[in-house]
């Protein structure tokens, strides 16, 4: 591993305790906003049907009724489910509808390690304890909600199918599923157990859900396979992108760079000798190597070498201004008073083009060569030549 990919991984290691902070924060809202929601909707789902005088079948031993499912699912999975959605793609994405920032590496697998490795250790701890009691459907459903979280990011970052659309769809299907899964756990180390299991069987579930698994030897509650279907998912988007990364660097197609977002990576393969705005030969702020400007509204540039883990590799120009899109470029032009003939005056004849580029400190004299400050905004600059007009600012100097 090089020693770049050793420097994002430790950083994709630090996001979580850094800008990734607030995961853990709406994670602890999220759980006292469902409890209230809960208690709240059920509360007044029940007044309600009294009103009307639907029976809603909820009372113990007796059938749950289909309006009854239907009700409690859209208040307590559906809706909870796609506010998630929403949250998730609030906090991934800036202002502009771009990823944050703080995702954008190199290597977006990279992005990838941190809930790995927090799905690996479960896993381990599920094989260790010899099975994966109920309790499991409350520990994988932050950790699949992490894993989304991150697959998230990656599908705006990559370059080879990028669809992040899918993984917000997979975030609603799987929150929805896991939301499920943890009330049904918490109903049966509650003393619910049947009627959580007459409420799953009226929706046509399998008796597995509610059962158990063994695989090789370790037991599964099906409970708790249910809320591992985030990991499987956010899987299951990564090997795909992963086959088609594959497939695109065998055809190389040509690439429309209006038709990627900011924060996207260029391609390996795509041609960077055709500058826009940047001089050729110009060196690139990311790696030293000559710059070739592209489209100001969609810039990622400087390919560097494929990553090998089935993502594109691409480097990134990036500046690190507060508050805006750091692959945005601009092209700043700085206006330079024309030449000054010899007796002091503009325009007596003279054709020459005088340039004033900031330089040093020093405070020197305004002769050709020299340097001078501006009395008025305090700015030092060099010239090659005399100036009458400070250049930062347009006072004029000299005594003028």
């Amino acid at each position: 591993m090089s020693g770049r990919r050793r420097r994002e991984l430790a950083d994709s290691f630090r996001l979580v305790i850094g800008d990734e902070q607030w995961f853990l924060r709406d994670l602890l809202v999220g759980v006292v906003a469902a409890v209230i929601w809960v208690g709240a909707t059920g509360a007044l789902a029940i007044q309600v049907a009294d009103v009307v005088g639907v029976s809603l079948g909820i009372a113990p031993g007796v059938t749950p009724s289909p309006v009854a499912v239907a009700v409690f699912g859209v208040l307590w999975l559906v809706v909870p489910a796609v506010a998630v959605a929403v949250r998730l793609r609030q906090r991934t994405l800036n202002i502009r509808d771009n990823v944050e920032q703080y995702y954008r590496f190199d290597h977006p697998a990279v992005l990838l390690a941190p809930p790995t490795l927090l799905v690996v250790a479960a896993v381990a701890v599920g094989i260790a304890l010899g099975g994966f009691p109920w309790y499991f459907s409350l520990v994988l459903l932050p950790v699949g909600l992490f894993a989304l979280v991150r697959t998230l990011a990656f599908s705006y970052r990559v370059y080879s199918f990028s669809h992040p659309l899918v993984v917000h769809l997979f975030v609603v299907v799987s929150t929805a599923v896991a939301l499920a899964s943890a009330l049904a756990a918490v109903g049966t180390a509650t003393g619910g157990g049947q009627f959580a299991e007459q409420v799953l069987r009226s929706v046509g579930l399998p008796a597995w859900v509610l059962g158990t698994v063994s695989v090789e030897g370790v037991v599964v509650l099906g409970l708790a396979a249910a809320a591992a279907l985030p990991v499987a998912l956010a899987l299951a988007y990564v090997l795909v992108q992963t086959v088609v990364s594959l497939g695109v660097r065998l055809v190389e197609p040509d690439v429309d760079r209006s038709a990627m977002r900011t924060g996207q990576r260029y391609p390996p393969f795509l041609d960077t000798t055709t500058p826009v705005g940047t001089p050729a030969g110009s060196p690139d702020s990311s790696d030293g190597s000559t710059g070739t400007d592209v489209d100001a509204s969609t810039v990622d540039r400087g390919p560097t070498a494929p990553d090998g883990d089935g993502t594109d590799s691409e480097g990134s120009v990036e500046s690190d201004d507060d508050g805006e899109d750091l692959d945005d470029v601009s092209n700043t032009r700085v206006f330079t008073p024309p030449a000054e003939d010899g007796d002091g005056g503009f325009g007596s004849g003279s054709t020459g083009e005088t340039r004033a580029v900031p330089g040093t400190d020093d405070v020197g004299t305004s002769s050709a060569g020299g340097a001078a400050r501006c009395e008025a905004c305090g700015k030092s600059f060099s010239m090659n030549t005399d100036v009458r007009f400070c250049p930062n600012c347009g006072t004029a100097l000299n005594g003028e």
